[in-house]
């Protein structure tokens, strides 16, 4: 009895040998690769399972998510596989680092959008923030700056907050900011916890994540070990991802956020108008700031043609049917029709993508992105708009009743520096 006893207790202390030596293991292995990527300033191999964004966002004390300032991650772009390179700088936005006090005389554009502004599925001058500044540049005598301040999620909210809190320090002489077809969900998502003012303006949003972060405290394990903050990453990506499609709320479910889009969309007024609302409160921080404001959007694929990102991975995850094409405007002119009454310049480059030659062409196969094409004829659309050039929706009439578009002024060829 007692041998058979003493094996069995043999076997059960191997057994946690071998558990704590495999843990211990995986422990420095850990930590070695985070010290490689620390000094090759790239992704750390623990951190495959999450996407781009993932990797680059962080809770915020103010704007409820941010960039990582400096961050430095190479992908493989969706559908050539080639890398992309992607930079933060310490503002936590893509691109180099801006110059303060901005230089007299030069032109400074600052972009907001989410994902289709930061665009990580091409390069830095692929975009359209950098090809809006070379055709800016290559019709103005005075140098121009334009600044990438996408941020993944965002939407006219949480852009109202990054101006308050941040962006407002770069001192814009222009604020573009891109309303996409998304951001009625991610409106939804964000604005339980954004705490407003008397006028129902945006004045701060605190990540839980951020407030436990700052409080001076003792270590959580997670913290100390490296093996228990992988295991509660894998943990939470794996529930989120079986709890994600169970949402009882329609405009937060990533399937149905997409719905009131369609050519037979429910009634979501309330909600679209939340979304909007919120490009007053930017409107009046670039009038305090002497900065001028203009509006943008652009069509998602479906909304462009059946054989845009035809993929299963591309639409699938957004709920839309396999060669479906949605042609329905009212989304467009809701925007403008806010912005006329609001008297915000605004331009939607509908009629653009949708009479392009090869219209699938502008966004890329494997997802809803668009591609360094449709980024180029944004970029062209944002520049007449901005010169002063007949606005461009104003060709198609018949399906877009076009907003003013922004004015031209001899502001834009001596920039406001020395006046603020």
């Amino acid at each position: 009895m007692w041998q058979s006893l003493g094996r069995s207790l043999r076997g059960l202390l191997t057994a946690v040998f071998l558990l704590v030596f495999c843990l211990c293991a995986l422990e420095v292995g850990l930590r070695i690769d985070r010290y490689q990527a620390a000094c090759t300033l790239t992704a750390a191999r623990s951190n495959v399972a999450l996407t781009i964004e993932e990797q680059l966002l962080a809770p915020s004390m103010t704007c409820w998510t941010e960039l990582v300032p400096l961050a430095r991650i190479t992908r493989n772009a969706p559908d050539s596989g080639a890398s992309v390179l992607v930079t933060i700088n310490s503002f936590g936005c893509r691109g180099p680092e801006p110059e303060l006090p901005r230089p007299s005389g030069k032109l400074r554009v600052l972009c907001l959008g989410d994902e289709t502004t930061l665009a990580t599925e091409v390069s830095a001058s692929d975009t359209y923030a950098a090809r809006l500044e070379q055709l800016l540049q290559n019709e103005m005598r005075t140098p121009v700056e334009v600044i990438n301040a996408g941020l993944p999620g965002n939407c006219p909210l949480q852009a109202a907050l990054q101006l308050r809190h941040r962006l407002l320090t770069l001192q814009p002489d222009l604020v573009v900011v891109h309303f996409d077809m998304s951001d009625v969900a991610d409106n939804a998502a964000l604005r339980r916890f954004v705490t407003l003012d008397r006028d129902d303006h945006p004045l701060l949003s605190i990540n839980p994540a951020a407030r436990k972060g700052g409080q001076l405290c003792g270590k959580k394990l997670s913290e100390e070990f490296l093996v228990i903050h992988q295991a509660e990453t894998v943990l939470s990506k794996v529930w989120g991802q079986r709890t994600s499609g169970v949402s009882s709320d329609a405009l937060v479910d990533p399937k149905t956020r997409y719905l009131w889009t369609s050519d037979h969309p429910p009634d979501q007024t309330e909600a679209i108008l939340s979304a909007l609302e919120p490009l007053q409160a930017i409107r009046e921080l670039c009038e305090q700031s002497g900065a001028k404001l203009l509006v943008s959007s652009a069509p998602k694929p479906w909304q462009v043609s059946a054989q845009a990102s035809p993929t299963r991975e591309a639409r699938a995850p957004n709920g839309i049917p396999k060669g479906a094409v949605w042609s329905n405007p009212a989304p467009f002119q809701r925007l403008l029709n806010a912005c006329r009454e609001w008297e915000i310049p605004a331009v939607v480059a509908w009629n653009e993508f949708r009479q392009a030659e090869q219209p699938e062409n502008l966004f890329l196969q494997t997802s809803p992105q668009m591609s360094e094409e449709g980024h180029r004829l944004y970029a062209e659309v944002l520049a007449r708009a901005i010169l002063g050039h007949e606005t461009p929706s104003a060709a198609g009439p018949r399906d877009i009743e076009p907003a003013q578009a922004i004015e031209r002024t001899p502001d834009w060829s001596q920039p406001q520096g020395e006046s603020r």
